[in-house]
C-alpha cells in the first residue's frame, strides 16, 4: 500500500489525493449499516447476526448470504491474489477472504470503504483501499480482478468516450499474464425487462431495452456488445455464465455448458424460480418463468438471461469444466442449507451433487434427520410444473389431476402403518417426508422421485403431509386459487376438500400446530422485522 496512510479507527487505507466520489445508499443508511457491521461477533458469509438485522432492500443486498450464491462455484486458491474494484460494503470481500486468497479491495467511498473494512477486520490477508480505481496507484499484478456491478458504473466515472472499454482495460492492465477477470452485470436485453421489470438504474420499465440512458449516467449492455467489449480490451473468447434471478441475490448459477447439452433440462429449474426485483418478490405484465421453456427451444435463454458472470482471461480452472449449474438453499437453519451441483461427467452421464453448505450440526430433539447425497440426474418435467402450469391457465382439470396423480404416488409407494379411520390417517415412511411434486418426474413409465434428503423420524399422517404442499401451493397461486375455489375455510383445506381429502376442523388445527413446531426446526428463528421482499426468503 506505498502511498497510502492506514487509519486504525476505520482500519482503511487512504490515498492523499483521494476525492470522495457521489455513490451512496444513504449516508445515514451506511453509518447504521457501520454500527451493525461494528457491533457484530459474527461477520462471516453465512452470519446469522447478520442476516436478522435485514430490514430494507440496502440491508439485505448487503449482508444477505444470498449474494455469495453468485461466486461459491468458483475455485479460488489461497495462494492467489485478488483485486476486487468497487468493494462496496464487503459482502463479496468478507466472500473472497474466506476463501483465503490475498485480497486487496479498492472502493471510492470513504463510508462504504469503512463498512467493508468492519465486515473483513477479523481477516489478516484482505486490505481495504479508499480511492478512485481509475487512479489507483499499484505496481502490483494480481491472478484475479473483480468488477462485480461495477462496469455498468464506468460511465460515471471514466470522462471519455468509449468508458467501458477503459475500465475494462484498467483491469486488463492489472492482470499477471494469464490472470482472470470476472464481471457481474445486469443485461440490458434481459427477459425481465421485456416483461415489464423496472431498469434496475433508472428505475422505469423499458429504459433499458430502450436505450434511454443519460450520457454519463450508468448504462447495461447485451451479450453481443460485451463480448465485442471485452475482445477489444483484450480478452477474447470470455465465457459466460447465467445467475437467476440476477447476479444481485441469485439462487442458480448455469454455465453456457448448461444450454448445450441435450440431455440436461434447465427449464426444469427456470420454471420454478419466482421473478423478483430489489429482493421483492413482485408480479410483472407478464411471467417469466413461462417463458424460458420457448426462449430455450430456441436457444436465446443465454442471450436474454436477466443477468450475467463473465470469466475472462486465462483461468479456466476457476470453474470446473463439467458443472451446467450451482443452486443453493440459504432459508434454512445453516445445518439444513444445502449446494446442488450438476456435473456433466466425462463418461457421458449427468450427475446431481448435494452437500451441506456449513459442519453445523442440527438441534438436538427434533423428530427430522437431514443427508444430502449424490444421485444421477433424471431428465423430464417436474410434476409441479404441468400443476402450476394449469392453474395460471386455468386448466382446473388438468391441475386437480396432476395433485391427485401425486397423491396415488405417496398412497402406493409411501404409507406404512394404516391409519385407524381412514387412509388419510396412515402414517407416512420416513424417507417419503419430501416426496412432493417439485421432486417427482414425470416420465414415460410414471413418476420418480428425486432429492431424498430429508428423513422424518417421528409419526406423520397422511394428511399433514398432504396439506403441508397444498399450503405451500395455496401461498403462491392464491389469486387464482381463491377465484376458483370462493368460500371462507383456509384455502389450503378448501383444496383439500376438493381433492377429497376428509379433513376437519379440527384436523386443520393440528396441522397447523405441526407444521408450525417443523418451520421452527427447519427455520429456526424468524427476524423481528420482515417486510414484504422478505416474504418468500422467511415463508
Amino acid at each position: 500500500m506505498r502511498g497510502f496512510s492506514f487509519d486504525p479507527d476505520s482500519r482503511v487505507w487512504t490515498h492523499p489525493s483521494h476525492r470522495n466520489f457521489d455513490y451512496s445508499d444513504g449516508a445515514d443508511l451506511e453509518k447504521r449499516m457501520l454500527e451493525i457491521l461494528r457491533q457484530c461477533d459474527d461477520l462471516s458469509c453465512f452470519s446469522t447476526s447478520l442476516t436478522k438485522r435485514i430490514s430494507n432492500w440496502p440491508t439485505m443486498y448487503h449482508f444477505s448470504p444470498r449474494r455469495h450464491n453468485l461466486l461459491r462455484h468458483l475455485n479460488f486458491r489461497p495462494q492467489s491474489t485478488i483485486l476486487e474494484l468497487g468493494a462496496g460494503c464487503g459482502a463479496i470481500t468478507r466472500q473472497l477472504g474466506e476463501s483465503g486468497a490475498q485480497v486487496c479491495a479498492v472502493e471510492g467511498s470513504a463510508a462504504r470503504a469503512a463498512c467493508a473494512a468492519a465486515r473483513v477486520r477479523d481477516l489478516s490477508n484482505v486490505r481495504v483501499a479508499c480511492c478512485h480505481f481509475e487512479q489507483f496507484p499499484t505496481d502490483e499484478l494480481f491472478d484475479v480482478v473483480t468488477l462485480i456491478g461495477v462496469l455498468e458504473y464506468a460511465p460515471v466515472f471514466f470522462k471519455s468516450e468509449t468508458p467501458m472499454l477503459n475500465c475494462l482495460r484498467l483491469a486488463r492492465s492489472l492482470l499477471k499474464p494469464g490472470g482472470s477477470l470476472i464481471v457481474a452485470i445486469e443485461n440490458q436485453l434481459g427477459l425481465k425487462y421485456f416483461c415489464s421489470a423496472p431498469e434496475d438504474h433508472t428505475g422505469r420499465p423499458f429504459d433499458g431495452i430502450q436505450s434511454r440512458y443519460e450520457k454519463a449516467g450508468p448504462r447495461t449492455c447485451g451479450r453481443a456488445e460485451l463480448i465485442r467489449l471485452l475482445d477489444t480490451a483484450g480478452f477474447p473468447s470470455p465465457r459466460f455464465q447465467y445467475p437467476f434471478p440476477d447476479y444481485k441475490l441469485p439462487s442458480w448459477v448455469f454455465t453456457q455448458k448448461a444450454f448445450e447439452t441435450e440431455a440436461f433440462d434447465p427449464c426444469a429449474i427456470l420454471s420454478g424460480i419466482v421473478p423478483t426485483h430489489d429482493g421483492a418478490v413482485t408480479k410483472f405484465a407478464a411471467d417469466e418463468r413461462r417463458i424460458w421453456p420457448a426462449l430455450h427451444r430456441n436457444g436465446l435463454v443465454p442471450d436474454l438471461a436477466n443477468s450475467f458472470l463473465i470469466l475472462a482471461g486465462g483461468k479456466p480452472e476457476l470453474c470446473d469444466d463439467g458443472l451446467l449449474a450451482a443452486g443453493y438453499t440459504l432459508e434454512r437453519r445453516n445445518c439444513f442449507n444445502t449446494r446442488t451441483r450438476i456435473v456433466a461427467e466425462a463418461s457421458g452421464g449427468i450427475v446431481v451433487h448435494k452437500a451441506r453448505l456449513t459442519t453445523e450440526t442440527p438441534p438436538a430433539g427434533i423428530d427430522l434427520e437431514f443427508s444430502p447425497s449424490d444421485e444421477p440426474y433424471l431428465t423430464g418435467p417436474q410434476l409441479e410444473t404441468q400443476i402450476v402450469d394449469a392453474i395460471q391457465s386455468g386448466e382446473w382439470d388438468a391441475a386437480f389431476a396432476g395433485l391427485a396423480k401425486w397423491i396415488q404416488f405417496v398412497v402406493e409407494n409411501g404409507l406404512g402403518e394404516n391409519g385407524p379411520r381412514d387412509v388419510y390417517d396412515s402414517l407416512l415412511k420416513p424417507d417419503f417426508f419430501d416426496c412432493q411434486p417439485r421432486n417427482l418426474i414425470v416420465g414415460s413409465n410414471g413418476l420418480r422421485q428425486i432429492d431424498r434428503e430429508w428423513r422424518y423420524t417421528g409419526d406423520l399422517p397422511l394428511r399433514n403431509h398432504l396439506l403441508r404442499y397444498l399450503s405451500l401451493l395455496a401461498r403462491r397461486e392464491e389469486e387464482a386459487l381463491d377465484a376458483h375455489l370462493p368460500g371462507k375455510a383456509p384455502l389450503a383445506m378448501r383444496l383439500a376438500r376438493r381433492l377429497e381429502i376428509s379433513i376437519s376442523k379440527e384436523q386443520f388445527a393440528e396441522y397447523r400446530q405441526w407444521q408450525h413446531r417443523l418451520n421452527g426446526w427447519i427455520v429456526g428463528e424468524k427476524p423481528r422485522k420482515s417486510g414484504g421482499f422478505l416474504k418468500k426468503l422467511w415463508s
